[in-house]
């Protein structure tokens, strides 16, 4: 009998898929409501949906997908999280950004519900047993919080790699074929290594943590599955190492002074009393009830108040050897839970993350628990564990009810909808007045740091206006706040592995600073005072804000100008007062000065892709390209060579006699990695399949000669 029966004794009943489809009709109940409905937060929305979009259609228009030129002076891309790897990252590229992280919810909420139906059925749970732990997975807090309160789809996503993880597990080590085998490790590793790639770092590292407990293998399966165990880790590894690469290369750069937000970390006894729901006893009404529901963040351990004292009691009750590492890894999740922020240091101080292995195993555990119950009745008339999982159920249906209504009601809202359709999707109030004022823009706009801020904070989001997302209507904004993206050399880091780019109040007031980053509109509020040569063209007017005044910089200078050779050498002194001592508060007063005679007779910027043309001259000539230098900017002749300037933006050396040059950006180990990563994944799925089925192919072969001899027979 496998170690993975929670009971010798205990057979698994006929498959029922009526229960299979009572848990899948639950799920789609409720990712329905999201996919139809609307949360008023979308700071996931504007970091992997954004980035996504502008990597996987620069990849489909055959552009350079690596860099944009859309934010900021330009940034490097992806940001961090993104779904570039996701099996159905495609989708990006083919309907609006909104609809395809929606769908992908939608498929992977399924798909994850489905395979903790399946997991708990080989775990030999009865199927009424295993439709309840379906369902409490897809209601409990890991669901709700990221998809009705904070609107973090990527953190759902992450949650729905566990019971996929777990059920792979459980069938490697269960697989006598040394062929199928090997193919479950690769889906092994394949699967942790997606989980890397497209989830939180904060969310993987607690999730392999908490689940090495439960992958600690017996010393025979080890010796049995050595072999699959090693290809599994070799293929996680290769499957990870560009987001490894990526977070090795931007995380080095963010300065000691650059840390994570301080989360408060509820104590124990918050988490006890939320998993049994005890924050909600003072409820005197419905009304009242869903009151409390709403209020409520949902960030602490929630899968039900049955559930909940069904795993205490699991865990004083022997469940087998695979229910005690499930105890184990448990106990390891509410440990983890509850220490104090400071122990992650600055890596991961949000320590609640933990409260999603709680939750997983808190139901598997309930889910053992109830079949023993179920082994126990079989001798007597009491049937205890059907209603439980029927009470389990309709309580966590009700608590999802009042988010799951909301969401919808948001979603229909006649006044809210459109305005959050035009905040994420389509050019919202705000982008159509700039573009009536402005028409079709080449260069840059800047925000004033007041008007930057509040975009940030979402003080302008029913305006269709969100951080970063004129990069999906194709304005080229310098404010810019690019998750995982180190910009402390540009603009101080608040935050670790957020990088922030905005304007200070001395930057619109600076003539040189405009004209020389080719900065063509200015936008600030009425009352600011900006550069006294700018024109003012026009007034953005929004509901319940403060007039937004549109200011036109005639002078700024085309993205390439010719500077005199000695600019190569100089640095820029800092303006006193300006707000920080970064780049972009040095003055720019001595570039001026330094500007040469040739004429640039084009100029093309598009991704990580700089091309321009100039009048062939007999000597060298060193050009200005007003885009962020970063490592990995190279040119197509090997004659041109190219450099900072003034620290952080590129200088091109033009050698005599060439009159076209083509910039680059191709960071080699970032490139390299996404290669050998997206090619590890076409070769693990390819061997997966093939591994899979070689069992069945032995097997015809096999019976092949048989069939022969019978005939001839």
């Amino acid at each position: 009998m496998s170690s993975f029966s929670n009971s010798p004794s205990v057979k698994s009943d006929r498959a029922r898929p009526g229960w299979l489809a009572v848990a899948l009709a639950g799920a789609a109940f409720v990712l329905g409501g999201y996919a139809f409905g609307y949360v008023n937060d979308v700071e996931g929305f504007n970091a992997t949906s954004l980035t996504t979009t502008l990597f996987v259609k620069a990849v489909a228009q055959g552009d350079n997908p690596f860099w944009t030129d859309l934010l900021g002076l330009g940034l490097p891309q992806p940001f961090r999280i993104s779904l570039i790897q996701h099996p159905l990252g495609f989708l990006f590229a083919l309907l609006p950004p909104l609809a395809a992280i929606k769908t992908i919810v939608v498929l992977q909420g399924l798909a994850g519900t489905l395979v903790c139906y399946v997991l708990c059925r080989r775990l030999r749970m009865p199927a009424f047993v295993a439709g309840a732990c379906a369902l409490s997975f897809i209601l409990c807090t890991s669901v709700l919080q990221p998809l009705f309160f904070d609107d973090w789809p990527t953190s759902f996503l992450s949650f729905c790699f566990l019971p996929l993880l777990t059920w792979l597990f459980v069938l490697l080590c269960e697989e006598q074929s040394p062929y199928r085998a090997l193919g479950l490790g690769i889906a092994l590793g394949l699967a942790s290594g997606l989980l890397f790639a497209t989830g939180i770092a904060s969310l993987v590292l607690p999730y392999l943590l908490v689940l090495s407990i439960v992958f600690c293998c017996p010393p025979d399966v080890v010796r049995r599955h050595w072999r699959p165990i090693a290809f599994g880790a070799v293929t996680c590894a290769l499957v990870a190492s560009a987001v490894f690469v990526l977070l090795a290369s931007e995380y080095l750069q963010f300065p000691a002074s650059a840390v994570r937000d301080r989360h408060s970390n509820p104590g124990l006894l918050t988490h006890a009393a939320s998993a049994l729901m005890l924050q909600y006893g003072d409820a005197r009404s419905i009304s009242e009830f869903a009151q409390l529901v709403l209020q409520d963040g949902h960030r602490t351990v929630g899968f039900g108040p049955i559930a909940a004292v069904a795993t205490l009691l699991a865990l004083i009750f022997p469940l087998g050897p695979f229910g005690l590492r499930v105890k184990f890894a448990f106990i390891a999740s509410l440990v983890f839970m509850v220490l104090p922020p400071e122990v992650y240091g600055s890596v991961m101080t949000a320590t609640w993350v933990f409260r999603d292995g709680a939750n997983f195993f808190g139901i598997l555990l309930f889910g053992l628990l109830l079949s023993r119950v179920v082994e126990i009745e079989r001798e007597g008339a009491l049937r205890l564990a059907p209603m439980l999982c029927l009470a389990q159920c309709l309580i966590l249906f009700v608590a999802a009810l009042p988010p799951w209504y909301r969401t919808v009601e948001n979603g229909l809202d006649p006044t809210l909808r459109p305005n959050n359709l035009s905040a994420l999707e389509r050019e919202g109030p705000f982008f159509r007045q700039l573009r009536e004022i402005t028409g079709p823009v080449q260069g840059r706009l800047m925000m004033s740091g007041d008007l930057g801020r509040a975009v940030r904070e979402y003080k302008l989001f029913r305006d269709g206006l969100v951080a970063n997302i004129g990069a999906l209507h194709g304005w080229r904004i310098v404010n810019a706040f690019p998750r995982g993206i180190a910009t402390s050399a540009l603009h101080p880091d608040a935050h670790l592995m957020e990088g922030t780019i905005n304007a200070t109040e001395r930057n619109i007031r600076e003539k040189d600073f405009l004209d020389i980053l080719g900065i063509d509109y200015v936008l600030a509020w009425e009352s600011e005072t900006v550069a006294a040569v700018l024109r003012r063209v026009g007034t953005i007017r929004l509901p319940g804000q403060d007039d937004i005044a549109v200011w036109h910089n005639p002078d700024a200078w085309a993205p390439v100008v010719e500077l005199k050779r000695e600019a190569r050498n100089r640095q820029l002194p800092l303006n006193a007062g300006c707000g920080h001592d970064r780049f972009l508060c040095a003055d720019f007063t001595p570039v001026r000065e330094l500007r040469g005679d040739s004429r640039v007779t084009s100029a093309m910027q598009r991704g990580g892709t700089i091309a321009f043309s100039v009048q062939p001259v007999a000597s060298d000539r060193l050009f200005l390209v007003n885009s962020w230098y970063r490592p990995g900017w190279s040119a197509d002749r090997a004659d041109v060579g190219v450099v900072p300037l003034f620290g952080q933006l590129i200088g091109v050396i033009v050698p005599a006699g060439v009159a076209e040059v083509a910039l680059t950006y191709q960071p080699p180990a970032v490139m390299w990695a996404y290669v050998v990563s997206t090619a590890a994944i076409v070769i693990a799925a390819l061997l997966i399949l093939l591994l899979m089925r070689a069992p069945h192919r032995s097997a015809r072969r096999a019976q092949a000669p048989n069939s022969v001899r019978s005939a001839v027979k």
